[in-house]
């Protein structure tokens, strides 16, 4: 089974211009720098893909390999139900994060996994964090991608 996202009306989300300049990516409203391990650099940065709200961030490690994808985001179409199940070698889990609506994605046997996968949605705010971790360093632990997740907004803010 794959994850499933149902959507609901949309969220308002203006037309944005897309730019690839890092100083402007930053500026967005939405911009946060998530808490990485040590060593980590920002690589690249891009706002307005497709005319959405929000930005991705391309994340390097501490050895220059492609450590996580982080994009922040307002849908177009909010997610009012959120289903996951397993496939046939990686989980699907829908959780509850901070009081928040939440997708995890991730292989049992830990780091043989090509990345894990966290989507969380602030339902009040319509906003959506997702951070795809490929680093070998967090890539087998749930824990340490939903870390960067929280780290994007804190848990100060349900």
């Amino acid at each position: 089974l794959e994850a499933q996202v149902q959507l609901s009306r949309p969220s308002g989300a203006s037309e944005v211009q897309i730019s690839t300049d890092i100083a402007v990516v930053r500026r967005h409203p939405l911009w946060s720098d998530p808490e990485l391990p040590a060593g980590w650099t920002l690589h690249s940065a891009v706002v307005g893909i497709d005319g959405i709200d929000g930005y991705e961030a391309e994340y390097l490690d501490d050895k220059g390999g492609y450590g996580a994808d982080v994009l922040v985001l307002r849908p177009r179409w909010r997610p009012y139900h959120l289903a996951a199940g397993s496939g046939i070698a990686n989980v699907w889990e829908a959780r509850v994060i901070d009081g928040h609506p939440a997708l995890v994605y991730y292989h049992p046997a830990g780091a043989k996994t090509h990345r894990t996968r966290v989507a969380i949605f602030d339902r009040e705010g319509g906003v959506m964090y997702w951070v795809d971790g490929v680093s070998f360093q967090i890539r087998g632990s749930p824990d340490a991608v939903i870390a960067i997740a929280r780290s994007l907004y804190g848990p100060a803010s349900p």
